[in-house]
Order: structure tokens, then C-alpha cells, then sequence
């Protein structure tokens, strides 16, 4: 199911400096090196936070991340 897709890459980011500096520069080919595939709702969730976290440092990403969990609660 894309949503356990979905948990697996938010708990790879907030657990994985290094994930998320591949993620921040190429975005695709990370999630392709991970096998981790999701819908097209999805996919253009996790594009539209991408592009809101190009060029945050790494707390700044933690904390967004954090927040989004947050919001969306348990998946």
C-alpha cells in the first residue's frame, strides 16, 4: 500500500540526514534507490514539500518535517 510507502519515506527524513541531502538533490532517483513508490497524490505531496525545503538547513527540514507528521497524525 503507497501509504506505508509514504511513512517509510517521512521516517527515512527525519531519521537521516544523509536521505534527505540525496532527496534535496535528486529527488526522483532517491526515492527510486530506496524502492520506495507512491501514487500520484502522494508523489505530488511529497514534490510540493520538496519544493518548499530546497535550500533549508537540516533543522529547518527536521522541524517541518516534525510539524507535517504532526498534522497528518499517525498514517
Amino acid at each position: 500500500m503507497a501509504t506505508d510507502q509514504l511513512s517509510r519515506l517521512v521516517e527515512r527524513a527525519m531519521n537521516d540526514p544523509a536521505f534527505i541531502s540525496r532527496a534535496q538533490a535528486d529527488l526522483d532517483g532517491t526515492l527510486a534507490a530506496e524502492d520506495i513508490s507512491l501514487d500520484s497524490d502522494e508523489m505530488a505531496a511529497v514534490r510540493e514539500f520538496h519544493s518548499q525545503i530546497v535550500g533549508l538547513s537540516e533543522e529547518e527540514i527536521q522541524g517541518r518535517l516534525s510539524e507535517s507528521n504532526r498534522q497528518q497524525g499517525p498514517m
